[in-house]
Order: structure tokens, then C-alpha cells, then sequence
């Protein structure tokens, strides 16, 4: 690193075990925190505040305000200068640092006070980057620059020398744990002391000194990693998962102070101590043997927690509805652990874990829930379902518990061990969650009191009975509809407010907000009965209609309330009357020619399905008014409503046979002339490289079967799906739709194989490859001029498409080893042209024997590497050749043409480096 006056770089220090620095796209210059500047090119006090912004390169759009900063800082007020981007202030130019973490902090310091012109900015100023987190971007500079510098410093007094590198030490020391800590990860800081020969070293007292502060530093981060038992995984919040990482976190941080410990720079700090008789060894001794017993525990617990994974991990993806399934396995996985582990099956850590589990049941059952949902305008019974759901998953976990509890007791009975899990403190393990599905059960009463008096639809949204006010304009009924529904909303939104969140357990005020919601809803309870004969006046549909009555239909506990809910029953029967008009009146307009709900519906098929979904759509508001029966008396408009249902239920019945009858008549006899037809025909798209013309020997093909026949499939597939019977003349054909479907894929991977050979192929390559192209197309033949569709070819055609489909891949493949062969031999030929043919290293001074030396060593290596590249394309050719071999002398005259090409790239690839290493010698001639 060289700083920005052009001091000499300082040497390079690499204590054992050295940090990992962080690879960054800057210089070395910007490394080191200071780059050299040309002060020739800056010839005013505005060309230098314009050379300080061309310098600023941080992402940002520049204004008047950071040309002020630039001012201040040349001033001779200003002593340093910083740029960097802000996320919510965008790019800032200020001498204050940043309050939060940044990507990039951009720096100009001056060495002295004073103003900055052009005449001093190269002298004065230095300008560099800090990329990353602040520690380990000050871990590096003080690795890689200051500490090198200050230490191999030999002027300085020695009392100064001696103070300065035992705080020096002792700062690396405490950043290097810092930095990294902040990545997991124990590192032990070991100060590039010589320690090398420790009879010599050990009457150093100042340098024992220091090695006994090293050791004293390392025994406290070794001491705090020992004595970390289950910080991580213990906390009460906290899942299984969190279990495994803490014990896989522990057994890899263990390992790496292992190995740093066997490092030779440790060891010789350790020999150093040891002759000098140091009374802080021995602790730092015992602690390094604790951590091979700390690492062989976390080792076999994490081998034996490892098995939690997999059932956790699902667990932790898990809904509430899909938990109860994933218990049982986990409560295996534990009992396991307690059986087996060496280390981990003591009553607290056991009672710990299945807390865990407690806490990740409640955790995805949270997340399920949500509240807004709830309190909010959200859907009420997707609430009601997850927090029904939640209460489920709390009563398995307590099934599984008991369960695997009462197994060991039955195991321990039989082997006599006496081992149970009687000990186990099962208040604490479901402490948490017995309160929680208590605050379940407490929201689902306020779900059922939402839907009752909020009357909300499936998406959370206002049904009609909200919107009675603002359509109907009934007056003092709507007035008090809104008043009702409005009381109940500012209640929700009380609950909304409250300072706390309600799934947490831990909420102890939750009990006394909760009782005064369930008087208030009482209240409101009275206040319906003066409002609800008039509910259904803004209901515009029967569904919401039908919604309603069965919302009031709960509500109606005395004798008035049910007979103002029944004389909304008959308005409801004839809406729905109504709605069969509507539908009658669209299926007699539509019928001629009706809708087909899909592109690929077939014609009649696809017209019974439209007066299918027609009769579906009146079916269900009936089954919905019919469902009116179990709660409430039919009125006599039932029977009205009833007949105009059967009426238009008979219509439509009877259009979609007559659809059917209609394209009975359409199938005609004789079908399986259809299938006398070739298996293929002769594509008319031209193979690439020929031009379109008719001299092209090869020729694409395509499959060929009966468009009618397929029809015909379609409407037997859907016809069938409706429940109708297929007519015997289409029978024998459609019965074996899906082995001429088999046939179909089969004969077009026939057809795509034999396509893809020829497309794959250059013309010349297909001269090359004409002999095996012919015996393919003799292979392929029987289809396009033999073969048919018919029955009575099927075993001849599953012959020939097996044996064509052999050889076709059989061809494929050969043509794909010998295109790889080409791209092989193409890139030793490009590593032949990349080769250069002289070697010259940087800034040196040859003599003519040292410069002839290297450059016979350089040639032996290249020889080598021409020799390999050669022999390697001489047996890709050979390869290569073994398939042509035999074949004709139209063939072989095409493979010497393919070899003489060979001959020319690997002549073009000699040229080129020939030429490329003669001009860089050229330019390390003439400079």
C-alpha cells in the first residue's frame, strides 16, 4: 500500500492465523486508504474543487449543496471531506459521518490546516475508500498497513517502541475478536512477534509481556465460548431449528479454535510461555483441552438433533391444519435423542427442547392468524378457520405428549431401567401453549360476534346488510342499522388499539379488555331485535338474501325475531323465482348457437357443458334456498319457486340430449378408412443450407393422422365425462384412443428425432454423413409410404417405429460425438492461437544469457503443450474417423476435406500466435 505522497509501500505483515480479508475492486492505493494525485493537471482553486467531484464516484445526483461542501472543505477551515450514498437522502458531500451502515464511504483528509489550491492538492490531500462494515474494513487497514508500518519502525526510543506495541497488540487483539465475532466466528489474534526460538525469547521480558497479554486475551474468548452453553438455543422463543443451529454453530466454532490452537504461531507463543515458566499457561492449557471435550459434545448432540431437521423444518413451513400429522414424527425424533444421547438427555435440556416445539407450534400458528383480518375488514372465516386450527394443533401436541409418554413408561416397565419422563416439568413445557389456545378460543368468540353483527362477506368486505343504509334510505332503520354496525366497529377498534399484541401470551391486560368486549356485544345483541324485519331490504341477490337468513337465523332465539326472519323467507323464494326467469331467458337466446366456455371444447360436447354450467348456477342458489329448510317453515311461495325450477331444469335436460343426438347423427360408418393413411408425409419446410430447392436429397417429415378422428376423441372424452354412452360405430375406434395416442407421440419422436438429425447437420456434414443418413431413410420409409394407422399394422408398426427410433438415436448419437469431437479440437486450436511463444516478466533487465535461457525454458513448456494439444486432436480425429471408416469413397473424399479444414485452423492458430508473440515482443522492445 502506498500512501497519497508517494511514501515507499510498507512490508507486508501476515500474523498466524491470518483474517480473511474482503476482495474489493479498488487499487491498492484505495486499499491502503490513499492514492497518488498529479497536481500538473490542476491549475486553479475551481479546476481543484472539479478535480474533488470527478473524484467522488458514489452513486447520487450532485446539487448545490455538496458544491458548498467542496468549498468549505478547500477553505482553510476544512480538514476532511466525506462522500457516500444515503438511502433516504441519496448522495451525501459533508465532513460528518454517516449515521448509518453504507456500502461505500469515499474520504479527501488534509495533511496539514491551511487552504487547498491547485498548488497544494497533491501535496495536501489524500483520498481514498472504505468499502464494507466499518470493523473489518479497519481489521484489514491496520493488518495490511498500519501495524506492518509502525512495527517494523526501528527509530523510535525504545520505551516509546515498547509501550506503543503492547497497546498496539492488545487493540488487534480486541478488533480482531470483535470483527470476527460480527461473523460467528472465534478467531484468536497472534501478533507477529519472532517467537521462533523460545530459550532465546523468554529472556525478553518485554516481549514475554506481551505474549502473556496475548494469552490472557485468548483465555477469555476461549473461556467465553467454553462456558456459551445454550445461550442461542435456549431462548424462550425460540423453535427446535434454532436447537440445531446453536449445536452446529458450537461444534464448527469449536473445531476452528481446535485447529487455530495447533497452529504453529500459537504453539511457539505456548513454547515461549512454557520456558518462561508463565503462570498464565496452565489455564489457557486446560481451557484448550476443554475444547476438545466441548467439541466431542457438540458434536454427538448435534449428530443426534441433526435427525430434527427434516420433521422441524416441515414443521416450520407448516399451516396449523398440517401439524397434527407432523408430531408424531418429531416426538420419535425426541424420544430418541432421550434414549440414546450421551450428552443430551438430561430432564432440563429435554424438558427445554419440547418447549421448543411448544414454541414453534405456537409460532406458525400465529403466523396464520392474522389479526387485521380479524379486527380489520378482513375475511372472518378464514380467521375462524385458522384459529379452530390452532386449537387443534395445541390438543395433538398434548395427545403426542401423552402418547410418547405413556410408551416409555411401557418400555421401562418391560426393560426394568426405570427411565421416564415423570421428572420432565410439563407446566413449563406447555405453559405457553395452553394460554395461547385459551387466547384462541377467546378470538374465535369474537369472530363469531363479528360475523353476527359485522356481517361481512367471504373476501372481509361489507355484505348487503352493511350497505342497507347507504342504498335503501329506510330512514330511521337504516339510520339504526349504521349506528348498530358502527358501536360494534368502534368496539374492534378498540381492540385494534390496544397497546399490545393480542397472540402475545405474555399480554397479562388482554383479560380485562376481553370482558369488557363481551358486555358491550350484549348490548348489541338487545339493539338487533329492534332492527332486523328490516334487514333484507337491501338484499339485490338471493345468495345474500339466503346469507342473511341463516346470519339472522341464529340470532332468532324468541318467537317475534323468528317470524320476522320467516316473512323475509318468502321475499327470498320469489328473488329466486326471478332468477330463473333470467337464466330461462338467456338459454332461448343463446341456443342456437351457444358459447363454448372453452377453445378447446369440442362443438356439440361443448354446448352441453354451457347448459350444464347454466343449470349448475340455478341448481346451487336452489340448493342454498332448499338449505332454508333445516332452520326455518316454507312459506307458500316455495311451491311457485319450486315449479319454475323443475321446469327449467326438464329444458335444459332435454337441449343437452338433443345436443347429444345430434352428433350421433354426424358419426359416420366406415371410420377405420381413416386410419389407412401413412404414418408420415414429406415436410414441405426446406432443410437449412439448401436454398429451398428440389436437389436437396433429405427431406423433413411430419406426422399424418386424421383430423376428423380427432374430433371424434374430443367428443367421446366429454360425452363420456357428461355420462352419455359412446354409439357402437365409434366405439371400436375411440376404445383405443389412447394406444393411437401412444402411436401418435410415438411417430412424431420418429419424426423429431429424424428432423433433428438433419437440421443438426451442415450440408457438408450431410454429405458426410450420407451413407448412415441413407440407411436412415431406408429405416424411416416404411412410414411414409407403407405403413398405416391400422389395427391390423399394429404389431408392424410398433416393429418399425422401434427398430427407426433405434437407429435414429443411434445415428444422433454419432453426430453428437463427432460435433463435440469438432468443438473439442476447435478449442485446442484456439488454446494453440492463445499461447505465446515468449515470456516476459515485468520491469526486469535480461542479459542476453538470462533473456536466451528463458525464453529455451519457455519453449520446452510450449513444445510440450503443442505436443499435447496435437496428440489430443489426432485421437479425437481417429476417433472420429472409426465411424467413416468403411464407408465410401464419396465419404472418405468428404473426411479429407473435413481434415484439411482441420489442418487449416490448426495452421490459422500457429500464425496467429506467431504474430501475437511477436508483437509483444515488439512492445517490450520499443517500449
Amino acid at each position: 500500500a502506498a500512501s497519497s505522497s508517494g511514501e515507499e509501500a510498507a512490508p507486508e505483515l501476515q500474523p498466524e492465523p491470518a483474517p480473511a480479508l474482503a476482495e474489493t475492486p479498488e487499487t491498492a492505493e484505495a486499499e491502503a486508504g490513499e492514492c497518488a494525485v498529479d497536481a500538473a493537471s490542476v491549475a486553479t482553486t475551481a479546476a481543484a474543487a472539479a478535480w474533488l467531484r470527478e473524484r467522488i464516484t458514489v452513486r447520487g445526483t450532485w446539487t448545490k449543496e455538496h458544491d458548498a461542501a467542496v468549498s468549505a472543505f478547500l477553505s482553510p477551515a476544512g480538514r476532511r471531506l466525506l462522500a457516500y450514498t444515503d438511502a433516504v437522502l441519496g448522495l451525501c458531500v459533508t465532513p460528518a459521518l454517516p449515521q448509518e451502515v453504507t456500502e461505500e464511504i469515499q474520504y479527501f483528509v488534509k495533511r496539514t490546516a491551511g487552504s487547498v489550491d491547485a498548488t497544494n492538492i497533491a501535496r495536501d490531500v489524500v483520498v481514498g475508500s472504505v468499502r464494507g462494515g466499518s470493523l473489518n474494513s479497519l481489521l484489514r487497514l491496520m493488518s495490511s498497513v498500519i501495524s506492518p508500518l509502525c512495527l517494523a519502525e526501528r527509530t523510535w526510543p525504545a520505551t516509546i517502541k515498547k509501550e506503543f506495541s503492547g497497546q498496539l497488540h492488545r487493540f488487534m487483539a480486541s478488533l480482531t475478536e470483535e470483527s470476527w465475532e460480527a461473523r460467528g466466528q472465534t478467531v484468536l489474534y497472534i501478533p507477529p512477534e519472532d517467537a521462533s526460538e523460545p530459550d532465546v525469547a523468554r529472556h525478553d521480558k518485554d516481549l514475554v509481556l506481551r505474549l502473556n497479554t496475548t494469552l490472557i486475551h485468548w483465555t477469555r474468548q476461549i473461556k467465553e465460548v467454553v462456558n456459551r452453553e445454550t445461550d442461542g438455543g435456549d431462548s424462550k422463543e425460540e423453535g427446535p431449528l434454532a436447537e440445531v443451529r446453536f449445536w452446529s454453530s458450537r461444534s464448527v466454532d469449536l473445531s476452528g479454535i481446535h485447529e487455530q490452537l495447533e497452529r504453529k504461531g500459537v504453539r511457539q507463543v505456548v513454547e515461549v510461555l512454557r520456558a518462561a515458566k508463565s503462570s498464565y499457561l496452565k489455564p489457557f492449557l486446560d481451557l484448550s483441552r476443554s475444547i476438545e471435550e466441548g467439541h466431542e459434545e457438540a458434536v454427538d448432540n448435534l449428530r443426534f438433533l441433526e435427525n430434527l431437521t427434516p420433521p422441524c423444518e416441515a414443521l416450520a413451513a407448516a399451516t396449523p391444519s398440517e401439524i397434527p400429522q407432523l408430531l408424531p414424527a418429531i416426538a420419535s425424533v425426541i424420544r430418541l435423542i432421550w434414549r440414546h444421547s450421551r450428552f443430551y438427555n438430561s430432564d432440563e435440556r429435554l424438558t427445554a427442547l419440547l418447549r421448543k416445539v411448544s414454541n414453534e407450534i405456537i409460532a406458525r400458528c400465529r403466523a396464520a392468524i392474522d389479526l387485521s383480518e380479524l379486527l380489520g375488514r378482513g375475511d372472518v372465516k378464514a380467521s375462524t378457520t385458522a384459529l379452530q386450527q390452532s386449537i387443534q394443533a395445541g390438543e395433538a401436541w398434548h395427545r403426542v405428549y401423552r402418547t410418547t409418554k405413556a410408551a416409555i413408561a411401557a418400555a421401562a416397565a418391560r426393560d426394568g431401567s426405570g427411565r421416564t419422563w415423570d421428572a420432565l416439568d410439563k407446566a413449563s413445557v406447555f405453559a405457553q401453549s395452553d394460554a395461547f389456545m385459551q387466547r384462541c378460543s377467546d378470538l374465535l368468540d369474537i369472530c363469531a360476534s363479528v360475523q353476527q353483527l359485522a356481517s361481512r362477506n367471504g373476501e372481509g368486505e361489507p355484505a348487503a346488510l352493511p350497505e342497507f343504509g347507504a342504498k335503501g334510505g329506510a330512514g330511521e332503520v337504516a339510520s339504526s342499522l349504521l349506528v348498530l354496525r358502527s358501536s360494534f366497529e368502534k368496539q374492534l377498534a378498540s381492540l385494534r388499539a390496544l397497546p399490545y399484541d393480542i397472540l402475545d401470551v405474555k399480554a397479562s391486560g388482554w383479560h380485562d379488555d376481553y370482558n369488557r368486549f363481551k358486555a358491550f356485544v350484549k348490548d348489541l345483541e338487545v339493539m338487533l331485535q329492534n332492527v332486523i324485519k328490516k334487514a333484507f331490504e337491501s338484499a339485490a341477490t338471493t345468495s345474500a338474501a339466503v346469507e342473511l337468513l341463516e346470519a339472522f337465523a341464529s340470532l332468532a332465539k324468541r318467537d317475534a325475531i323468528r317470524r320476522c326472519v320467516e316473512k323475509q323467507l318468502a321475499a327470498v323464494f320469489g328473488a329466486f323465482t326471478q332468477e330463473v326467469t333470467s337464466v330461462k331467458k338467456t338459454f332461448d337466446r343463446l341456443k342456437g348457437a351457444p358459447p363454448l366456455l372453452h377453445r378447446d371444447h369440442p362443438r356439440y360436447a361443448g354446448g352441453a357443458r354451457w347448459a350444464k354450467t347454466l343449470h349448475a348456477r340455478v341448481s346451487r342458489q336452489w340448493s342454498q334456498v332448499e338449505s332454508t329448510r333445516a332452520y326455518l317453515a316454507w312459506p307458500r311461495e316455495a311451491e311457485e319457486a319450486s315449479a319454475k325450477f323443475v321446469e327449467l331444469d326438464a329444458v335444459l335436460d332435454e337441449y343437452v340430449r338433443r345436443m347429444y343426438t345430434e352428433w350421433v347423427m354426424t358419426i359416420e360408418s366406415g371410420l377405420s378408412r381413416l386410419l389407412d393413411q401413412n404414418l408420415m408425409v414429406r415436410s414441405a419446410t426446406p432443410l437449412a443450407g439448401s436454398g429451398g430447392t428440389s436437389r436437396e436429397r433429405y427431406t423433413f417429415v411430419e406426422t399424418s393422422f386424421d383430423v376428423t378422428l380427432l374430433r371424434l376423441f374430443g367428443e367421446t372424452r366429454y360425452w363420456s365425462r357428461l355420462g352419455f354412452e359412446i354409439p357402437y360405430v365409434a366405439t371400436d375406434i375411440t376404445n383405443h384412443a389412447d394406444s393411437y395416442r401412444v402411436m401418435r407421440e410415438n411417430v412424431s419422436l420418429l419424426a423429431r428425432g429424424f428432423n433433428s438429425i438433419l437440421a443438426s447437420l451442415a450440408p457438408a456434414e450431410r454429405k458426410l454423413f450420407g451413407e448412415r443418413l441413407h440407411a436412415l431413410e431406408k429405416k424411416v420409409l416404411p412410414g411414409l409410404t407403407k405403413l398405416t394407422w391400422a389395427a391390423k399394422m399394429r404389431l408392424q408398426t410398433d416393429a418399425y417405429l422401434k427398430e427407426a427410433r433405434r437407429v435414429c438415436t443411434e445415428l444422433e448419437r454419432v453426430v453428437t460425438s463427432f460435433h463435440r469431437a469438432k468443438r473439442l479440437v476447435a478449442k485446442a486450436c484456439r488454446k494453440m492461437s492463445d499461447t505465446r511463444l515468449v515470456t516476459l516478466r515485468k520491469k526486469p533487465t535480461y542479459t542476453q544469457q538470462s533473456f536466451v535461457e528463458e525464453q529455451n525454458a519457455h519453449h520446452e513448456r510450449v513444445r510440450a503443450t503443442f505436443s499435447s494439444l496435437h496428440a489430443e486432436m489426432r485421437q479425437l480425429l481417429a476417433e472420429s474417423y472409426e465411424v467413416f471408416r468403411t464407408d465410401g469413397e464419396e465419404v472418405q473424399r468428404e473426411w479429407r476435406r473435413h481434415v484439411r479444414e482441420v489442418d487449416a485452423a490448426v495452421e490459422e492458430a500457429l500464425r496467429q500466435t506467431i504474430k501475437r508473440s511477436l508483437l509483444e515482443l515488439s512492445r517490450a522492445i520499443s517500449g
